[in-house]
């Protein structure tokens, strides 16, 4: 075998093996332990290889150990047989082999399987537990070696803890006492990556909104009859979307403030941008409130913060999402009752301490009504169309979500 080729595949392949050990054993341990649990609950075949190595750590590292040595001392002896086939003195060859093993089976595999770590464990697990399953004999001969020398010096074999504590989890988590419940954090954590703001908004037909011609007195009346701590204001059509108006920002305004004026501007997303995007962008601006628009610049919805987290944790117990309100647009008699109209239209209009559709227009305008005068109540504006000297003799009704 005087052909230098031969040695010089022969020496480049066991660089490759050394490179190819140094690589998983650095992406085993760099490997988000998280993620691997997330993939073992799923049955993922490789995740769950790389679980069981992981869980017996001298066969892991001793198959890497092997691996290295053994490919390390052939390459040595490889380079050495290429310098006798081109007539040159061997003991020159660590020169190049030393500059070939630190660079290309060393660093440059170390590197990779640290920013990829995901792909080069997916990747080389199937050889790797290969590996350790053929050199299992000669593992188990290091392990018990090493477990006499334990004792020999006074050392309990205690094992190594590879996967994360309980607080580790704290701290990456809140606190999920059940494998299911953290199973299933886990699995919508990673499915917002696959989630756009489209399918996490509430479509501007479930939303409540004003104009921004409303009054604040309007505004404070619709606050208080829903459990939402802010209200969307649009601009002749509900697509056009100019304001946000949270209730803390006008608790110490005149009602003659404006309301606009006083009002924050809405932050636009596209429909198509990922959640997990989003997420790390409501922490960077500070908002909670999102306006999501459709390809053609329209508004389509609401997304808030809330809704993420109801993405990854579920719906929590008392808090309580927009719910869908019935499209109302036509003309009621004035001496229609409230508790009638609720009653018809599964809805709550609040009384305000009257009884009739035309009372409650004429209080909360605090005047007689003129045709044409309008407030909003609820999710609902009331307009005078037919008055007489002290009150409205119809209303029309329309549902501000249409």
């Amino acid at each position: 075998m005087s052909s230098p080729y031969l040695w010089i595949i022969l020496t480049l392949l066991c660089i490759g093996v050394q490179g190819f050990y140094s690589m998983m054993e650095m992406a085993a341990v760099s490997f988000d332990r998280i993620r691997l649990q997330y993939y073992v609950s799923k049955g993922v075949k490789r995740a769950i290889w790389l679980q069981s190595l992981l869980e017996r750590p001298s066969r892991l590292f001793g198959t890497i150990m092997l691996g290295v040595n053994i490919a390390l001392q052939v390459g040595s002896q490889s380079s050495r047989e290429v310098y006798k086939a081109l007539h040159l003195n061997p003991d020159w060859a660590p020169l190049t082999q030393v500059f070939l093993v630190v660079i290309f089976g060393e660093l440059a595999p170390l590197f990779a399987a640290r920013r990829f770590s995901l792909q080069v464990v997916m990747w080389g697990i199937p050889f790797l537990y290969a590996t350790e399953k053929i050199l299992t004999p000669f593992i188990w001969i290091i392990g018990a070696v090493n477990r006499l020398l334990s004792r020999i010096i006074g050392k309990k074999d205690e094992g190594l803890e590879v996967f994360v504590s309980r607080d580790e989890l704290k701290q990456v988590l809140e606190s999920h006492e059940e494998e299911d419940e953290f199973n299933i954090v886990v699995s919508n954590i990673f499915s917002l990556r696959n989630k756009s703001a489209y399918d996490a908004m509430i479509p501007l037909q479930q939303f409540p909104m004003i104009p921004m011609q409303s009054t604040i007195t309007q505004l404070r009346h619709f606050l208080h009859s829903t459990s939402q701590s802010f209200v969307p204001l649009y601009h002749q059509k509900r697509e056009n979307v100019v304001g946000i108006a949270f209730a803390r920002d006008y608790l110490r305004k005149t009602t003659t403030s404006s309301l606009k004026e006083h009002s924050r501007s809405p932050w636009f997303l596209p429909s198509s941008t990922k959640l997990l995007s989003i997420l790390a962008q409501f922490r960077q601006n500070q908002q909670t409130v999102a306006v999501v628009l459709d390809p053609n610049g329209s508004a389509v919805g609401i997304l808030t913060l809330d809704a993420i987290l109801e993405e990854i944790f579920g719906k929590q117990e008392g808090v309580e999402s927009p719910k869908k309100i019935p499209v109302i647009e036509r003309t009621f008699p004035g001496s229609t009752k409230i508790v009638d109209f609720n009653r018809q239209f599964g809805v709550k209009l609040p009384s305000h301490g009257v009884e009739t559709l035309a009372e409650l227009l004429t209080t909360l305008l605090e005047h007689p009504p003129e045709p044409g005068d309008a407030v909003i109540v609820d999710s609902f504006e009331i307009t005078a169309e037919e008055t007489t000297l002290l009150d409205a003799k119809t209303v029309h009704i329309k549902t501000l979500d249409t």
